[in-house]
């Protein structure tokens, strides 16, 4: 609660960056994905997940990419950034 009161007052006089934004690639120009992604990378993702391989990251690719992340540790946001690539895809 200390960390959110200070983060409120920095926000407040401006000085308080956030999270930083997920990348829209990482280092090896891999897309980030996310609800709306299509194509090879979604396959792939879909694969690891066992899931029904269609190329369409849709709501169920999203709900089974945020069920990994809750089982991995990971923040469950359903984007398939740097990180959970890292323990999923890589």
């Amino acid at each position: 609660m200390d960390e959110f009161c200070r983060n409120v007052g920095l926000a407040i006089n401006g000085r308080f960056a956030g999270r930083p934004m997920i990348p829209a690639t990482d280092a090896k120009q891999r897309p980030t994905l996310r609800r709306g992604a299509r194509g090879e990378w979604v396959e792939r993702l879909q694969a690891k997940l066992e899931l029904n391989v269609n190329g369409i990251f849709g709501p169920l690719t999203e709900a089974a990419v945020r069920q990994y992340q809750r089982d991995e540790g990971l923040v469950a946001d359903g984007i398939v950034g740097p990180l959970t690539r890292a323990t999923l895809i890589d």
